[in-house]
């Protein structure tokens, strides 16, 4: 955005501040819920060959690729792996919108309310970046953070299975 916002630019800002604080604040839910669920595989299970210091990442990407791995190919996961997969698939997905949302910047209101955000990325395998634009409405943001706190939810209740019963 090259000038200052108006008064009604600055009023969708504040509007929209509450529900991004809130998919900001639940997604770190998401991302401690799948540290635990790394944590519980790398104790509990075989994964020697999976799970190193070298490939736990801060990032969620990373440990969605990671958790897919491990559901895929360790025998000793075979119970949990249609709805491990399930789960990251969702997390991927959810996850997706949200970097979309975080990693762009406010680009001004639509007459109809809706809110532009612009994001500048660089395709894989090219030198030049290009502009995307992304827009959102409050309600749609609320709708985001509302299915960030379902899937935070549900990783975490899934954690608590995959922890094998002392006998």
């Amino acid at each position: 955005m090259d000038k200052q916002p108006t008064k009604e630019e600055i009023s969708v800002i504040k509007e929209m501040s509450g529900p991004i604080g809130l998919i900001v604040l639940q997604w770190s839910y998401v991302e401690r819920n799948m540290d635990y669920i790394l944590k519980i595989i790398a104790e509990d299970y075989d994964t020697k060959k999976f799970i190193t210091i070298k490939t736990l990442s801060p990032f969620s990407g990373k440990k969605i690729s990671l958790l897919r791995k491990c559901f895929n190919q360790l025998p000793s996961l075979g119970s949990f792996k249609k709805d491990g997969k399930s789960l990251m698939k969702r997390a991927e997905t959810i996850s997706k919108k949200r970097n979309q949302l975080i990693h762009s910047t406010f680009d001004g209101i639509n007459p109809d309310g809706s809110i532009n955000f612009l994001s500048l990325t660089r395709p894989k395998g090219e030198l030049k970046y290009i502009f995307n634009r992304f827009v959102y409405t409050v309600p749609t943001l609320f709708d985001l953070d509302k299915k960030i706190e379902v899937l935070a939810r549900d990783i975490g209740l899934f954690g608590l299975t995959l922890r094998p019963k002392k006998s």
